[in-house]
C-alpha cells in the first residue's frame, strides 16, 4: 500500500506457492488413528483449534 513496497515480495510469493503445491504433490496427508479433532477453541490469550496430529505419507 504506497510507494514503498518490498522488491522481493512477489519472488517470495511465487515460491511459497511452488514449495507448497510441492508438498501438497508428495505427500498425502491424513488423520492419525479414528480420532476426529473437536472444533472447540482454546481461549489463552488468542483463540486456537485444540491440538491434533495428522499423519504425512508420501504419494507413489
Amino acid at each position: 500500500l504506497g510507494k514503498r513496497q518490498c522488491l522481493g515480495e512477489g519472488i517470495a510469493r511465487m515460491e511459497l506457492f511452488l514449495f507448497l503445491a510441492n508438498f501438497f504433490n508428495t505427500f498425502e496427508i491424513a488423520m492419525d488413528g479414528d480420532r476426529i479433532p473437536t472444533t472447540r477453541k482454546t481461549f489463552s490469550g488468542i483463540v486456537r483449534a485444540q491440538d491434533f496430529r495428522v499423519v504425512l505419507k508420501e504419494r507413489h
